[in-house]
């Protein structure tokens, strides 16, 4: 009976080390699996596809023309987009707002559809003009009472499954207009951005 009562204490030492031991060990798997989770979701980030849109320009801002209008869709990533769908719509901002603050809707869609664009690929994306521009018209760009801009949205899925989303907006600025018809445009202020 002695040495009984002697173990009990031991015993009950033991199993509080053992459950000491299986906490520590239930905070280390916690923690190991929170470790790789940001190294899986770090590593998702350095792979996926990331599509960029670049090189917006116009030609023939001239009276009689039909301007031509394009710019460019870039996978920088190093994975490739799939089902990638893009839509955009030009857009005058009139009566001294900003292209910033001029709320576009689509109204026609261009629609520059494909099902995979390669890690360091691109796309040229052509926008057409509906008809000759008008002298008055050609005017107001030039001095910016009238503003051309290119309001559009992307949505593309990576090679981890998760669908992505870029809106872009754009205005050609007058300063960037040259006397041939030739421009280039910039980003607004908002209406940029992308997950």
């Amino acid at each position: 009976m002695i040495v009984s009562l002697c173990q009990a204490p031991i015993t009950l030492a033991g199993v509080i080390l053992l459950l000491r031991n299986v906490s520590q060990t239930d905070e280390a798997l916690r923690e190991a699996r929170n470790a790789n989770s940001i190294a899986r979701e770090t590593g998702e980030r350095q792979l996926r596809a990331y599509l960029v849109t670049r090189k917006f320009s116009v030609s023939g801002i001239m009276a009689g023309n039909v301007p031509k209008i394009r710019y460019e869709i870039a996978n920088t990533g190093q994975t490739p987009a799939y089902k990638f769908i893009v839509k955009s719509q030009l857009f005058f901002a009139e009566g001294g707002k900003s292209a910033s603050e001029t709320k576009v809707r689509f109204t026609k869609d261009i629609d520059c559809s494909r099902t995979l664009l390669g890690a360091g690929q691109s796309v040229a994306v052509p926008i057409r003009y509906e008809a000759p521009i008008a002298y008055d018209e050609v005017i107001a760009i030039q001095f910016g009472t009238s503003t051309l801009g290119i309001f559009g949205v992307v949505i593309y899925w990576d090679a981890f499954g998760k669908r992505r989303r870029l809106t872009f907006k754009v205005y050609l600025d007058p300063n960037y207009l040259e006397d041939n018809g030739c421009g280039v445009f910039t980003a607004c202020e908002r209406g940029n951005s992308g997950d």
